[in-house]
């Protein structure tokens, strides 16, 4: 009888064992499958903070651009009708520059201070002759800024962002109508 009672005993202890190991491969198995999730969740918003990150960095090298481009207009120009719109743009893109300053450095990112292209114009005659063509740059780049933008608060999530968007894309619409009435003129 105190075979049976051993037996009995051993036996329940082999049930509860093999019950507390099947209950904790069972919480291994879905610890992985949590941490396999959570790694292709973290690898995803990796991948968008580096995108939005890109088109942030690529929108302010525009506007960096657009800067320097009124600066030579402005330099060079005897216009005063140009000059004053050089001036004007100008100034909102620096409005601009200030609030992908704030964004970027809230989002840990770090943007161009300074424009991509050096001027090559040495005297104002060969300048003026330029106006179009930079006007026309200047176009083009603030074309090129708010399809970064758009795209910018397409893909993320991130509210700042997409309130940076809206507020550039209002002054880049506002600068692209002035400077298409300008080369209009010429």
């Amino acid at each position: 009888m105190t075979l049976n009672k051993n037996i009995k005993s051993v036996a329940i202890v082999l049930h509860f064992a093999s019950f507390m190991l099947v209950c904790l491969m069972s919480c291994n198995f879905a610890l992985k499958n949590k941490n396999v999730n959570s790694n292709v969740t973290n690898d995803e918003t990796m991948s968008n903070h580096k995108q939005e990150a890109k088109l942030l960095v690529k929108a302010s090298q525009n506007n960096l651009d657009v800067i320097k481009l009124c600066q030579l207009l402005e330099d060079s120009e005897p216009e005063q009708s140009i000059g004053i719109l050089a001036k004007d743009i100008e100034n909102r893109h620096f409005e601009i520059l200030k609030d992908y300053k704030e964004v970027a450095q809230e989002n840990l990112i770090s943007i161009p201070n300074y424009a991509s292209f050096e001027s090559k114009t040495k005297n104002t005659a060969e300048a003026h002759n330029n106006i179009e063509k930079r006007l026309s740059t200047i176009d083009k780049k603030m074309n090129n800024q708010i399809d970064l933008m758009n795209k910018l608060a397409e893909t993320s999530n991130n509210t700042d962002f997409k309130e940076l968007s809206e507020k550039t894309n209002s002054i880049l619409k506002s600068n692209l109508e002035k400077t298409a009435n300008t080369i209009n003129n010429l």
